[in-house]
C-alpha cells in the first residue's frame, strides 16, 4: 500500500507555528500564569500591528521584549 506524503509549505508551517504559539500562551493564561503580554503581529503583506496587554506588569514586560528582541536576532544570524 502507497502511503500519501503531505506537503507543508512555509506558509502552512508558518501559520501552524504561529496557532501553536498562540493556544500554548492563550491556555498559560487561562491558568492564571500570565501578568501581561505584548504581541507583536506580522500579516502576509508584511504588514505590521502591535499590541499588549494594559497591566501592572508593564515594566517587566519591557524587559521581556527586549529579550524577546535579541533571540529573534540571535535566530536570524544563526
Amino acid at each position: 500500500m502507497s502511503k500519501l506524503h503531505v506537503i507543508e509549505t512555509a506558509q502552512d508551517l508558518d501559520r501552524k507555528s504561529v496557532i501553536e504559539t498562540l493556544e500554548a500562551a492563550l491556555a498559560e493564561a487561562r491558568e492564571g500564569l500570565i501578568r501581561g503580554v505584548a504581541l507583536a503581529v506580522v500579516r502576509p503583506d508584511l504588514a505590521l500591528n502591535t499590541s499588549w496587554s494594559d497591566s501592572n506588569a508593564a515594566a517587566p514586560l519591557v524587559g521581556a521584549v527586549a529579550v524577546l528582541q535579541k533571540r529573534i536576532v540571535e535566530s536570524l544570524d544563526g
